[in-house]
């Protein structure tokens, strides 16, 4: 198993996490400020040329997580001088 060169943690709502959870919304959607957009772009460069990166998304309500393998990272807009930054990565049908 290759380690993950790169990872990222976010919280999701219930409603959300659940989707996400089991494949039904594989991507998160984050509002991001210049820095924290320049740090998803370094992980888009690490999916692309340095391996697997990973995200963890926690229920806001009960703490539990998931990790999955990210496939792509894309700064998709604009909103009041912020990114629009989506995270994606293809269900993988696990238990974690």
């Amino acid at each position: 198993m290759t380690r993950p060169t790169f990872a990222f943690a976010f919280k999701s709502t219930p409603e959300f996490w659940a989707l996400e959870r089991h494949g039904f919304k594989p991507n998160t959607v984050r509002i991001m400020d210049a820095a924290e957009a320049e740090i998803a772009m370094e992980g888009s460069y690490a999916i692309a040329f340095a391996g697997p990166v990973q995200i963890r998304v926690v229920n806001t309500a009960t703490g539990t997580a998931f990790a999955r393998t990210l496939t792509d990272i894309s700064i998709v807009g604009e909103l009041l001088g912020k990114s629009i930054v989506v995270f994606s990565w293809r269900h993988e049908d696990v238990q974690s």
